[in-house]
Formats: C-alpha cells, structure tokens, sequence
C-alpha cells in the first residue's frame, strides 16, 4: 500500500515530515482511504520519533495523539462529524453527529469511571439523535491511546441500540504508525457505518419511537456509590 511505503520512508529518514505530509495529501484514492491518508498525515506531523516512557497527561493526550487523528476523519462526506465532549456546550444549536470522552490510560481499570462515560456518551447520542431525527450517531470512548467507537440507533419504539464498532489504537510515536495502517479495514467499516447511518431520518413515524431521556438524578442512581476495581468489567482496556 502507497500510505505504508510513505510511512516507512518517514521512519527511516528518507523523506522529511513535511514531505510525508504532501505525499499522504496528494495520493489519489477512494474517498474513504483519502480520509484515511489525511488522518496518517496529521499523525505524522505531531507524533515523536521515540515513544515517552511517561504517561502524558490528558491535554497532551488529545493534542499530540488523539485530535490530530480524530480530525483528519471528522470531514464525512458533505458533513462534519462534530467530536465533542459531552462535557461541552456545542451539542446546542450545531448539528451534532458523534461524541466523545477521553480517559487517560492509567484510568482504564477504573470501571465505575468507564461505564459511567460510556452510559454518558449514550445519552448524549441519544439526544442528538432524537433532536436531530437521524438514523444514528456515532460516540467515541477514548482511552489513553485506545479510540472505541460506538454507534446508537433507534430501531423500533422506545429500544436505543449501542453497537460497538471498532477498537483502533493510535500510536504514540512514528515507529508505530505502521500499525495504524494495519487498521485500516476497521476504520473503513466506520466510515461505512457513518456513510449509511448517520443521516437525517426519512421514516416519518421516527418521532413517535422517541422516549424522554432519563434525569441526572436517575442518571446518578444507576451507579452503586461503592467502587470495587477487583469486579469483572468487558469495558477493561488493556495495554493504552
């Protein structure tokens, strides 16, 4: 593949950073593999040669790993996938087509913390889907560098579907940005899903599926106020 060859001169000094850039930038492919590309070459201009032994913290995480990665596969087609915490105010007034939430790695065996995000992310995605009348949204769950992203539906009256679609790890340094290309396939099925999916609804009874959001009062109740990390939890990310 042209984007591994690319990658590889970058690895071994053959070609400059900018270059990469320029090469990734001007290949001529399918739209998605294109979008693909764009993100490999965001990843190129900010990764570091060598890996930290570190953990970064949580603004590094998303500016050196996370952000450049989920910017060069935002631009879907005509639109814009909108990668916002639910934490922030722009799910108001804009169109909103996915979510996410970031954790760093050393949190990944807090449970509680997981699927507390997790279950918030659904909600959000739940409300700009039911604002929004889309087929389905998209929420990413990031984990240090583990991107797990997640798609909600609303098929039939008052049931919402999470599906998880794809794990993807983003590298933490330019040796490991070969693995990412070894991904590909996974990162094509979601922009498949997003291609297919995250669309304004045409099912004129899609309204009448829609069920009222829970309160945050509700919201809290779900969670037992105890934590034990030593419960089994399928959310577990291992190796972020």
């Amino acid at each position: 593949m042209e984007i591994i060859q690319v990658t590889q001169d970058l690895i071994a000094n053959k070609i400059t950073r900018e270059m990469a850039v320029i090469k990734l930038f001007k290949m001529d492919l399918a739209t998605n593999e294109y979008k693909f590309a764009k993100a490999v070459a965001k990843l190129a201009r900010k990764l570091p040669r060598m890996s930290f032994a570190e953990e970064s913290n949580e603004m590094e995480l998303c500016s050196r790993h996370v952000d450049p990665f989920l910017s060069g596969l935002k631009t879907f087609c005509a639109g814009v996938l909108t990668s916002v915490s639910p934490n922030d105010k722009a799910c108001n007034g804009s169109q909103v087509l996915g979510l996410r939430e970031a954790k760093l790695a050393h949190q990944a065996s807090n449970g509680y913390m997981i699927c507390r995000d997790l279950l918030r992310i659904s909600f959000f995605c739940k409300n700009a889907l039911d604002m929004q009348t889309m087929m389905g949204v998209m929420g990413l769950q990031v984990i240090g560098r583990t991107v797990t992203v997640y798609s909600l539906v609303l098929p039939s009256s008052g049931l919402y579907v999470v599906y998880e679609l794809a794990k993807v790890k983003i590298p933490d340094c330019l040796d490991d940005l070969p693995k990412l290309i070894m991904d590909i396939s996974n990162v094509l099925l979601v922009f498949d899903v997003f291609d297919r999916f995250c669309i304004p609804s045409v099912d004129s009874p899609h309204s009448e599926r829609q069920r009222p959001t829970i309160s945050s009062s509700n919201f809290n109740k779900l969670f037992s106020a105890s934590q034990n990390r030593k419960r089994s939890c399928h959310l577990k990310h291992l190796h972020n």
